[in-house]
């Protein structure tokens, strides 16, 4: 990256054509690019410290996030996260004793939902 032989960079990365843009000055800081999406400073820095939004950190320096990367922002938005999808696993519970009469099988609720649904009123005279 030419952006790291110009000066000392300690965080964050771009690209050439970024760099350039950096380097002529249009570029935005988090503050700015959080004022201009609508997002917090804290969740533009997040998403600067994980990769999601490209910018640089100079040694000693502010976030500089080029005006390429906050015009692309502007139409696109930030890309989201991505989440772990959780495998959700049904598990079907046995009540044995004196509560089992409470607990009703599928086919038993399917049934009384079925008929509730052929005469409103049939449920009030079980």
């Amino acid at each position: 990256m030419e952006e790291q032989d110009k000066y000392d960079v300690e965080k964050g990365s771009v690209s050439a054509s970024q760099a350039t843009e950096i380097e002529e000055g249009q570029y935005y800081t988090v503050s700015q690019v959080a004022h201009l999406l609508r997002y917090s400073s804290h969740w533009i820095m997040i998403n600067l410290q994980r990769g999601r939004i490209h910018g640089v950190k100079p040694t000693g320096g502010c976030w500089r996030i080029p005006a390429s990367v906050v015009n692309r922002m502007k139409n696109e938005g930030i890309p989201p996260l991505p989440r772990k999808v959780l495998a959700v696993e049904s598990k079907e519970i046995v009540v044995e004793g004196k509560h089992a009469e409470r607990v009703k099988s599928k086919e038993e609720v399917k049934r009384e939902e079925e008929e509730r649904e052929r005469s409103p009123f049939s449920w009030l005279f079980d």
